[in-house]
């Protein structure tokens, strides 16, 4: 809430005073991708729990890329010492989250760049983290390996 309340309230420049009230659906819907990104690495073992790593050694981080014309950025990352690397997609969604095709495959190629980049040799895993349950359909069919926010509160 105090992320929030200085980026929307305490500075509100002369606008109303209600103004944050009135914030445009991409506005608030860009806050509570950002606020569920916050509460996903609040549940960083939980996460672990859902995916079946709670033994496993792991090291946290996140990854971005912004160089010659190519952005990249991966939410989570759980390095594994078994010799896996789980990069995890953290999505907020108003309701059931539905993968699409050209989404589907932005995932597989940011994969692909992130194994270029980083030179690793370990295998990658794709997981989708949502606050919602998942749509099924044949693009989430190739995600096996899933999180909703029942997961975070177990």
């Amino acid at each position: 809430y105090s992320f929030f309340y200085i980026k929307f309230v305490a500075k509100y420049n002369g606008k109303e005073e209600d103004h944050w009230s009135k914030l445009s659906d991409t506005i608030k819907n860009n806050w509570y991708g950002y606020a569920f990104e916050q509460v996903c690495f609040n549940h960083i073992n939980q996460i672990k729990q859902a995916l079946g790593l709670t033994i496993i050694s792991t090291e946290i981080s996140s990854w971005y890329y912004n160089k010659d014309g190519i952005k990249a950025q991966i939410d989570l990352i759980i390095d594994r010492k078994d010799n896996y690397i789980d990069l995890c997609e953290i999505k907020y969604s108003s309701s059931s989250y539905i993968l699409t095709k050209d989404y589907s495959e932005y995932l597989e190629e940011r994969k692909e760049l992130f194994r270029q980049l980083s030179k690793t040799s370990k295998s990658l895993r794709l997981v989708l983290i949502s606050n919602r349950d998942f749509k099924e359909n044949k693009y989430t069919a190739n995600f096996k390996t899933r999180v909703n926010i029942l997961d975070l509160y177990k």
